[in-house]
């Protein structure tokens, strides 16, 4: 019993350690013997979706919730109205500014 676990182990360390190998070998066998399905069922189960995502953001649970927080979030970031400034400031910066992006 302790040969035959022993064998185990070392197979599992050995499939760890050449995944990519395996892998790169499946796709290679796929093309050459001209299996399109099977080419693409291994493209499907390398690419399959590995996140999982959060059912709740910022106490939201609802999707059209959840949208309506990123939403506000944006707009107190990143619209116009959120950041003050000084539209003189501004007219004295642009030649400024053009000079350097140009």
């Amino acid at each position: 019993m302790r040969k035959t676990r022993a064998a185990y182990h070392i197979a599992v360390r050995h499939v760890k350690r050449n995944e990519q190998d395996v892998i790169n070998d499946r796709f290679a066998s796929a093309l050459l013997d001209n299996r399109s399905r099977d080419f693409w069922s291994e493209v499907k189960r390398i690419r399959r979706n590995k996140t999982c995502f959060s059912n709740c953001v910022d106490s939201a649970f609802n999707p059209t919730d959840i949208v309506n927080v990123f939403a506000d979030k944006y707009q107190e970031l990143y619209m116009p109205t959120a950041v003050a400034y000084n539209a003189d400031d501004m007219v004295c910066l642009n030649p400024f500014l053009l000079k350097f992006l140009f």
